[in-house]
C-alpha cells in the first residue's frame, strides 16, 4: 500500500492501519482488558505520525 496522503478517504485509512496492525500489538491490549475482537492492533508509535500526516478533515467519508 502507497504511503498515507492527506487525500485518502475514511475507507483507505482504515485499511491501511488493518494492514499495519500486529497480533502481537493485540495481544498487548487484551492484557490491559481492551476487547480485541474489532481492534485494529496499530500502536501509538505507528499511529501518532499517521494522525499528523493526515490532519483532521470533518468532511472525510
Amino acid at each position: 500500500m502507497a504511503l498515507p496522503d492527506p487525500s485518502w478517504s475514511a475507507d483507505d485509512i482504515v485499511a491501511h492501519l488493518r494492514s499495519i496492525g500486529t497480533e502481537e500489538n493485540r495481544a498487548g491490549m487484551a492484557r490491559f482488558g481492551i476487547n480485541t475482537r474489532t481492534a485494529l492492533g496499530v500502536g501509538n508509535s505507528d499511529l501518532r505520525p499517521l494522525a499528523r500526516k493526515l490532519k483532521r478533515n470533518h468532511e472525510r467519508s
